[in-house]
């Protein structure tokens, strides 16, 4: 879970940074909603970053070294039999997260 939390609020960060002082917002929860936990992140972006597919793709200059972040998350999430939903419209980016509440 520490690498679905600190990727999700990492690029939340990143691209409200980008935005103009007056439209940064970010809003992150966690929920525990019977036997799963629900995390939602939502945060202005400027940039469009969903290529071909909805595929989410890395804004930053040094594609080769930049971009895990996403797939580090996806990957995490369906380890532990959980599911992602990512959106990016009228300049915010979503995500949504359901994994099974193992503790």
């Amino acid at each position: 879970m520490n690498t679905v939390v600190a990727n999700l609020l990492d690029n939340a960060i990143e691209a409200s940074e980008k935005c103009e002082k007056d439209q940064r917002n970010i809003s992150f929860k966690i929920k525990d909603v019977k036997q799963f936990i629900v995390i939602e992140c939502c945060n202005t972006c400027k940039e469009k970053t969903a290529g071909k597919k909805h595929i989410f793709q890395t804004t930053k200059y040094n594609k080769e070294e930049h971009g895990y972040g996403m797939g580090n998350i996806k990957e995490a999430v369906e380890k532990y039999g959980g599911q992602t939903e990512f959106s990016c419209e009228s300049g915010v980016f979503s995500a949504k997260i359901m994994m099974e509440n193992t503790g």
